[in-house]
């Protein structure tokens, strides 16, 4: 290991001073450190930072290191973080215990160092390699961006985030136009290099964090945005349509264009507060706008605005 920080960071969930500070003077020539010196900081600072790796005490000031970890894996931010539990009193009990809520290992004191830095790098790499394998499950092989699984996995986690929050949570359907007549008279290759190029010129008006950008199936995407406003879909539906034609693909046996176009239909759900208000089906609405600028002549857009 190299002795320059790598970007990643650690969370030291410990009240004593002296650990503590053993702890970061072993990390911080690798990893950025972070501290807190009781379970709700810990949390908090989880939450904020989302650490690589989160190192916590069984026993704290303010509650039980396992209450902590319950916590932390009931949170949607912090669930997937590993954390390795850190106590003096090595009993099989408790290790049985902070395994079975969800940590990944246990390490006992007093401190020792080098076991807790080769600890945590073997961790932080099985993190890493699991993270890449996710993404390989959530990749459309054709296009590089999301695929319909990740798709409705992020719907479906947004529309509960939404409901908390108060905020809209926006959908953006595209289809590109006349496709089907693309690839009989270019070839599918040709097609697929079409949809490639349009995935891309998507992902980069879907750039903000929480955003994404999916093929949803053929020639079909959706655009997925958190905390955005119906004017505001219809803004970066706008930019997308462009987008796409700004591409100049040729397309002589288009009815709508020289070249290749899309149409794009918008919904937004705002939601009211109310815990038992119904959750609309936005994909249903936004593909019901898109129906519609497909019926006014395609290469547009159409907006759809649910208020529950």
């Amino acid at each position: 290991m190299s002795g320059e920080t790598d970007g990643r960071s650690i969370l030291i969930i410990e009240d004593d001073p002296s650990n503590r500070r053993i702890i970061a003077k072993t990390l911080s020539p690798f990893y950025r450190v972070v501290m807190a010196s009781d379970g709700s900081k810990g949390v908090l600072r989880a939450k904020k930072h989302r650490p690589s790796l989160i190192l916590l005490d069984i026993n704290l000031p303010d509650q039980s290191g396992f209450d902590v970890l319950k916590t932390l894996k009931k949170n949607e931010d912090t669930r997937d973080i590993p954390v390795l539990c850190l106590t003096a009193a090595t009993t099989e009990k408790e290790e049985e215990k902070s395994l079975s809520l969800g940590a990944v290992d246990f390490i006992g004191k007093p401190i020792r160092p080098k076991i807790v830095l080769a600890r945590i790098a073997i961790h932080i790499e099985i993190a890493s390699q699991r993270k890449s394998l996710e993404k390989l499950t959530q990749q459309d092989p054709l296009t590089g961006v999301n695929n319909r699984r990740s798709f409705d996995k992020a719907l479906n986690d947004e529309t509960r985030r939404a409901r908390r929050s108060h905020e809209p949570l926006s959908l953006i359907m595209v289809d590109v136009d006349h496709f089907k007549k693309f690839n009989d008279n270019y070839g599918h290759q040709k097609g697929d290099e079409a949809l490639r190029l349009v995935a891309t010129a998507l992902a980069k008006e879907a750039s903000r964090a929480g955003d994404l950008c999916a093929r949803y199936g053929g020639e079909e995407f959706t655009i997925l945005l958190p905390r955005t406003t119906i004017e505001a879909v219809q803004f970066i539906a706008e930019n997308c349509r462009n987008a796409i034609a700004s591409l100049a693909i040729p397309h002589a046996h288009s009815e709508s264009a020289e070249c290749v176009t899309a149409s794009l239909g918008c919904a937004t759900w705002q939601p009211s507060g109310e815990a038992d208000a119904p959750v609309p089906n936005l994909v249903g609405l936004a593909d019901k706008a898109l129906y519609a600028a497909k019926e006014k002549g395609r290469n547009q857009i159409y907006p759809a605005l649910h208020e529950a």
